[in-house]
């Protein structure tokens, strides 16, 4: 039996169509993401993946037809029962179990070797080719769970976050000037930066040894983002471009719309995921919104983006600091410290950190 008649006599509803596909193409997708990052894994690269991962994705759900819930096995076994009975056409024997296993470890337990005879009587090549078509099932058919195809796309990035911070990264604080009692109260009083180019850029000035006082320096005109929202209302039925969606996400954050900012910021990510500036301005509204977790994510993606964003390293720093890990916002502070040695605020603040006894 083709895969089109697997569908064509067990899928009956149009929501479940378009799931089986929604989840196939995001599959795909995933795959060859992972392709793209680890293209030296030799588990990646086996023969006919694309077609395997098609028909185990268009197939994982087979099983719902004999009764989904209500029935008396779960549907992943009896949609791999369904399939190893019937065959697929054009598949050789080892392809037909190795769809047959992905469809019945998409949800539950993990293939257990000795128990369960299916993925025991695989090769262990073919077993790899399961928990890789498996894993990747799992996480397209989450995030598809409500079958309405709200995730169309995806996009993996890899973040080897202490390969980007190495430990031994230290300033030579012998190297550097001595710091004054004043600066290290400025140091703390520094808050968080914008990226350049985004917003106002704040500056400390020491107007007496008793007062602090903030200055901002405008950015100069040519840089600055405008927004017609007048204009963009009006032609509406245009899709608004990359920068237009920026400005857009950045007026809302300025007046403290974070729910709209997000959805314009996001939509800038989709025309344009590899921007340092979006996922920068990301991070700025999850944060200001008060999402750290998430903001430190955006932030960390800016840096993967661009490993040499000085201000994502400082706002992580800063974050941290408030949230009173101190070592490691050091951690941070140095490293991007490291990548703007004629940065002297940074080099105050670990001046700072390590007179108080922080290392």
């Amino acid at each position: 039996m083709k895969v089109e008649e697997y569908l064509k006599n067990y899928i009956k509803s149009k929501s479940s169509l378009e799931h089986a596909f929604c989840v196939k193409n995001l599959s795909l997708k995933i795959y060859d993401d992972l392709k793209k990052i680890f293209p030296d894994n030799p588990l990646l690269d086996f023969e006919n993946a694309h077609t395997l991962i098609e028909a185990s994705a268009l197939l994982h759900d087979i099983g719902t037809f004999f009764g989904g819930v209500t029935a008396l096995k779960p549907h992943n076994k009896t949609g791999a029962k369904l399939v190893f009975e019937n065959k697929i056409d054009g598949f050789e024997e080892n392809e037909l179990k190795v769809v047959c296993a992905s469809i019945r470890y998409h949800r539950g337990s993990k293939p257990k070797e000795g128990k369960h005879r299916l993925f025991s009587s695989l090769e262990q090549k073919d077993k790899n080719k399961v928990l890789i078509i498996s894993s990747i099932l799992r996480l397209s058919d989450a995030l598809d769970k409500l079958h309405m195809q709200s995730v169309r796309d995806i996009i993996l990035f890899y973040l080897d976050i202490p390969n980007q911070i190495p430990s031994n990264t230290k300033i030579d604080v012998k190297k550097l000037p001595e710091i004054t009692d004043e600066e290290v109260n400025l140091a703390f009083y520094k808050d968080f930066r914008p990226l350049n180019m985004l917003s106002m850029r704040s500056t400390y000035t020491i107007a007496s040894k008793s007062e602090k006082r903030l200055k901002y320096e405008s950015i100069p005109e040519s840089y600055t983002i405008s927004l017609n929202t007048q204009k963009i209302a009006a032609a509406a039925k245009i899709t608004p471009s990359f920068r237009e969606l920026l400005a857009s996400a950045l007026n809302f954050k300025n007046k403290e719309k974070y729910k709209d900012a997000l959805e314009n910021v996001n939509l800038a990510i989709e025309k344009n995921p590899l921007s340092v500036e979006a996922h920068f301005l990301k991070a700025d509204i999850l944060r200001q919104s008060g999402n750290y977790r998430d903001s430190v994510l955006e932030y960390t993606l800016a840096i993967n983006i661009d490993p040499k964003c000085t201000d994502a390293y400082y706002n992580i720093a800063k974050i941290l600091e408030n949230s009173g890990q101190k070592e490691l916002a050091l951690e941070y502070f140095r490293y991007a410290y490291s990548t703007k040695p004629d940065d002297y605020e940074i080099r105050n603040i670990i001046l700072s950190y390590e007179k108080s006894g922080i290392n």
